[in-house]
């Protein structure tokens, strides 16, 4: 988020849901869509009380022992409060928790869905360079080999003096 500018937001526009002024932190920590899913997870205190999004993350980082998970979920659950707030924003539709909480698990899901095949895909790639190597090792112990034993065998035919 703070890579792609989020952070830039005017923080002079009012929040359309609470009196707060709007800035990233606010929409991701602070608001009500951010208090149902991190209230979900059991980090609404974590999340209130941390002073921005970089802090967030620090500190979720240290209270769970997979920090990749910790990436996913926040991900998931900023991505969803942006889409959230866009559609209330520009559609005037408002997503009610039971949808933040099924939108936020859908893209934990999506993400792990996609790790697992990259996984899986990194560990094909890998067992085929294996087998290349092992075909390449075998080729050239076999030409090794049949040198050795030409060399061998011209010796033979050579009479002896």
């Amino acid at each position: 988020m703070i890579r792609k500018h989020w952070s830039l937001l005017t923080e002079h526009q009012d929040c359309d849901i609470c009196p707060a002024s709007e800035s990233a932190s606010h929409i991701v920590l602070r608001c009500f869509p951010a208090s149902v899913i991190w209230a979900t997870f059991h980090m609404n205190d974590l999340a209130s009380s941390s002073t921005d999004i970089v802090h967030f993350m620090h500190r979720a980082q240290q209270a769970w022992i997979n920090s990749r998970g910790v990436h996913i979920l926040f991900a998931a659950a900023a991505v969803t409060l942006w889409h959230a707030r866009n559609d209330r924003i520009f559609n005037n539709k408002r997503w009610p928790p039971s949808y933040l909480r099924r939108e936020v698990h859908d893209e934990v899901s999506q993400a792990r869905q996609k790790a697992s095949t990259m996984k899986h895909r990194r560990q094909e790639q890998e067992s085929a360079r294996r087998e290349k190597l092992r075909q390449a090792f075998l080729k050239k112990r076999l030409d090794k080999l049949m040198a050795e034993k030409q060399a061998s065998s011209a010796s033979d035919d050579q009479p002896n003096s």
